[in-house]
């Protein structure tokens, strides 16, 4: 993935992120202070909810609304790349379907792109090896590390035409499921081992193999 967004970037150059933002949203933070748990109140992503290149869905705080509407800027619309930019650094993912109307907490920067640039090419741009060091190098402070979002704002990314980004997403989609499978069989494979050492041990001790 890194030689692939290397190449782009020599060949064709970067601008930085906020060239392709929403102009009207911007990049920005979420709720600073959630409160306690509130029943069927607004669902708002925390940092442990960004896992690898997915939202985790299961375990989602809801919030009191009178907080929420404080934030109104980060409320979700759906498609935002969202980026964990404090407690632990450089988790990325597209924002699904279902938490459209909710928001996130402020270790979480929202990043509504335009349409020049599709929004799980961007999560793949984010997450090589050049863009998480470029955030480490920016990274402040002691005991709860983070990144300005002036700082984000700056990172650099190579912006390909339409269908060339298209044919990138579609690649690395690929490798994913591959790796997936790969890992559900070494899964699978662990299961049936552990299944069967018991009664290889029990043939050896007998002097049976």
């Amino acid at each position: 993935m890194e030689q692939l967004f290397q190449h782009l970037a020599k060949s064709l150059g970067s601008v930085p992120l906020l060239d392709v933002v929403d102009p009207d949203r911007g990049i920005s933070y979420g709720v600073v202070l959630t409160g306690l748990d509130f029943e069927n109140g607004i669902p708002t992503l925390r940092a442990g909810d960004l896992k690898r290149f997915r939202v985790a869905l299961d375990s989602v705080k809801r919030i009191d609304p009178n907080i929420e509407a404080k934030y109104k800027r980060t409320r979700l619309r759906g498609n935002e790349v969202l980026l964990r930019i404090r407690g632990g650094l450089g988790e990325v993912a597209v924002c699904p379907k279902e938490m459209i109307g909710g928001n996130v907490s402020r270790e979480i920067a929202v990043i509504p792109v335009t349409d020049r640039l599709d929004v799980y090419y961007l999560m793949y741009a984010l997450a090589t090896p050049s863009s998480q060091n470029f955030m480490k190098s920016k990274t402040r402070g002691t005991s709860y590390m983070g990144i300005n979002l002036r700082d984000v704002r700056k990172l650099p990314v190579p912006i390909p035409p339409a269908e060339e980004q298209y044919r990138v997403v579609a690649y690395l989609d690929g490798l994913r499921a591959n790796i997936e499978r790969l890992k559900q069989l070494q899964i699978q494979t662990t299961i049936e081992l552990e299944a069967l050492f018991p009664s290889i041990l029990d043939k050896a001790f007998k002097g049976e193999l």
